[in-house]
């Protein structure tokens, strides 16, 4: 399992490491803070969440096998959800999403975050 630390490398990238391995290795798993963050996604099917995560993962740079490892997943699993499968188990969707630095929040309708 990887730990993320509050540090970022050289190229402002997020910094990681294994508990079994001395050395520091830089991965970009978690967001920059930006000058504008982001807007909030609105999300109404599971190809919404797919979508969302897709554009997360590339926008930090890595590939499915780094996040599937980094967020205890499979690459299968990663890829289905990527795709928008309905009926993945929820709790490993959070999980993903939450390595990816992303929130989820339920408001009512027409209300936004």
């Amino acid at each position: 399992m990887a730990v993320i630390l509050p540090d970022r490398d050289d190229m402002g990238r997020a910094r990681w490491y294994l508990p079994d391995q001395e050395e520091l290795m830089p991965t970009p798993i978690v967001p920059m803070p930006s000058s504008s963050p982001p807007a909030p996604t609105l999300v109404r099917t599971p190809a919404d969440i797919g979508a969302t995560v897709r554009h997360a993962r590339l926008q930090q740079g890595v590939d499915q096998t780094e996040t599937a490892g980094l967020s205890g997943v499979g690459v299968r699993f990663l890829g289905e959800l990527e795709r928008g499968k309905a009926t993945l188990r929820l709790g490993l969707v959070l999980q993903v999403l939450g390595r990816l630095g992303l929130d989820v929040w339920i408001v009512p309708r027409g209300q936004r975050p």
